[in-house]
C-alpha cells in the first residue's frame, strides 16, 4: 500500500513533468477536476494511476469520498471513452513492462553461488605477525556480467574483518513475482484481453509488490524483490 505522506491530498493539477493542467488540455468538453481526473487516471508511474480513488483525490475531489466520486467519475460515458483512449497508448508500454519484470525474475530465480564469489587470500595480524589465510571472496561488481549484477541487492560488510558480502535475491519471491507477471501475459495469448488492472498494481506498487531497481553499494532495508 502506497504510505499515506505520498498520497496527494489536495488538488494537482500539474503533472510530475511539469506539464500543467486547463480545463482543455484533453479538449473540449470536461471541467478542470474532470480533466485531472482523467489524466492522474491513466498517468503510469503515481500511486493515482487505474486507481479511481487517488485520481479522485489528485483532481480536488473531497478525499472523504473520492472513491465513491471516482467510481461514478469512471461511469460518465464521455470520461470512460476518453480513459480508455488514453490508456490505450500505455498499454503497449505496460506489456513490454511486464515482460521486462518477469525477465529481470527469471534472472532471480537462478543463481549459484560461485557466480558471484571465489576463492582468496588476506593477510591477517596473528599474535604481532603477519599471516596469509584463505577467503572466500565476492567477485568485484565490475567482473560480474550485467545479469549477474541484477542479482546484487546491495552489499554488508560482516565477520571479524569486515569482509564484503553481496546481498542476493529471494528465489522463491522472484518466482512468486514471475507467476504474477505469467498469470497477466499469459490469458492474453489466448483470449485477446490483459488484466490492466492487476498489471497496473505491479506498476505502482504496494506493500505486496516490488520494486525494480537493483541498489549497490550498501545493504537495502529489505530486498528488492517484496513478499507477494
Amino acid at each position: 500500500m502506497t504510505p499515506k505522506k505520498d498520497i496527494v491530498r489536495k488538488p494537482t493539477y500539474t503533472l510530475p513533468d511539469g506539464t500543467r493542467l486547463t480545463a482543455n488540455s484533453l479538449g473540449t468538453g470536461f471541467t478542470l477536476k474532470e480533466t485531472a481526473f482523467i489524466v492522474w487516471y491513466t498517468h503510469p508511474g503515481t500511486e493515482a494511476f487505474m486507481n479511481a480513488g487517488r485520481a479522485a483525490v489528485r483532481a480536488g475531489y473531497n478525499p472523504a469520498n473520492a472513491v465513491a466520486q471516482g467510481y461514478l467519475l469512471k461511469r460518465k460515458p464521455r470520461i470512460a471513452e476518453k480513459i480508455n483512449s488514453l490508456l490505450e497508448y500505455a498499454k503497449v508500454e505496460l506489456k513490454d513492462l511486464i515482460y521486462s519484470i518477469a525477465d529481470l525474475c527469471s534472472i532471480r530465480m537462478f543463481w549459484t553461488i560461485d557466480e558471484f564469489y571465489r576463492d582468496g587470500k588476506m593477510t591477517v595480524t596473528v599474535k604481532g605477525k603477519p599471516k596469509e589465510i584463505e577467503i572466500f571472496e565476492i567477485i568485484p561488481p565490475e567482473e560480474l556480467s550485467w545479469r549477474q549484477r541484477m542479482c546484487i541487492d546491495g552489499i554488508t560488510y560482516k565477520g571479524p574483518h569486515n569482509l564484503p558480502l553481496y546481498i542476493l535475491p529471494n528465489r522463491e519471491k522472484a518466482y512468486k513475482l514471475f507467476m504474477k507477471c505469467y498469470e497477466i501475459l499469459v490469458p492474453e495469448k489466448i483470449t485477446g484481453e490483459t488484466d490492466w488492472k492487476a498489471t497496473a498494481e505491479i506498476i505502482r506498487g504496494n506493500d505486496r509488490s516490488p520494486v525494480i531497481a537493483p541498489r549497490h553499494g550498501k545493504a537495502p532495508e529489505k530486498n528488492i524483490i517484496e513478499t507477494l
